[in-house]
């Protein structure tokens, strides 16, 4: 994932658009916010040499990247061209 060496988070854009809905589901799971909730859900879930680089940053910088339609499209080309 890019973006860690320069202390930013790049997450899709997913979970801008339900941020509310992943940052309820950190509560319940009585996860702890640390610098944020949306952060403390994604820790949560990601693996554990994904979680160990989440875990040194410090002061978040959360950057959403385009999500990818065509994923979700069966007659798409493999990969979209937008990955911002």
């Amino acid at each position: 994932m890019s973006g860690f060496r320069e202390g930013t988070r790049p997450l899709n854009r997913i979970f801008d658009w339900y941020r509310g809905d992943f940052e309820d589901a950190a509560r319940s799971l009585k996860l702890p916010p640390g610098d944020s909730l949306l952060l403390a859900y994604v820790k949560h879930y990601a693996d554990p040499a994904r979680r160990e680089d989440l875990e040194q940053l410090r002061d978040p910088d959360i950057k959403f990247f385009s999500y990818d339609w065509g994923i979700n499209d069966r007659n798409a080309p493999a990969q979209t061209k937008d990955r911002k």
